[in-house]
């Protein structure tokens, strides 16, 4: 995995910090090499299979698009690899809301590392409840975010600022 072989290359323990799918990522890497992750702090993690139905994320993020949420350049740059690969873009969607790292999680909590798990109130994809089962897999801290979707730290990006700078509690 790409990201274990970066934490292999700093050869010292890293803080890993992940949104969605990205912290479902660094739950792999720190469950495969704990002694290469000093902490995580995962920000409304994937991981645990999803209740949304895709159709409804997916209505979800073209309304985000047309909102502006996300850079026009990168939004091209996805549609045009999912032009290109329709069904390699569905099979990682389906495997993406189906995932379970339960046994990854559960390795991670055995090597102590510290983590905290951010949710927001209103999410509707990595929903609280999800969160707080993952909090507790992991045996780690738990905070809401009051008002946030699962994109809030995009349209708030100082409380991003202040919840990466804050001491792991």
């Amino acid at each position: 995995m790409w990201l274990v072989e970066e934490l292999v290359s700093r050869g010292r323990p890293t803080t890993l910090a992940g949104h969605s799918l990205g912290a479902a990522l660094a739950i792999a890497a720190a469950a495969d090499r704990p002694d290469l992750v000093e902490r995580l702090i995962l920000l409304s993690p994937a991981g645990l299979p999803l209740s949304k139905p895709m159709h409804a994320s997916l209505a979800l993020t073209l309304k985000q698009v047309a909102q502006g949420l996300y850079p026009p350049r990168e939004v091209v740059a996805t549609l045009g690899e999912t032009i290109k690969h329709p069904r390699a873009m569905h099979r990682l969607s389906r495997e993406a809301h189906d995932l379970d790292l339960r046994a990854e999680m559960t390795r991670v909590a055995a090597a102590a590392i510290p983590a905290q798990v951010i949710a927001g109130a209103d999410d509707t994809l990595t929903t609280p409840a999800i969160c707080r089962t993952i909090a507790s897999i992991l045996d780690c801290s738990y905070e809401q975010i009051d008002g946030a979707g699962h994109m809030w730290m995009l349209t708030d990006p100082a409380r991003l600022r202040g919840v990466l700078d804050e001491p792991l509690r």
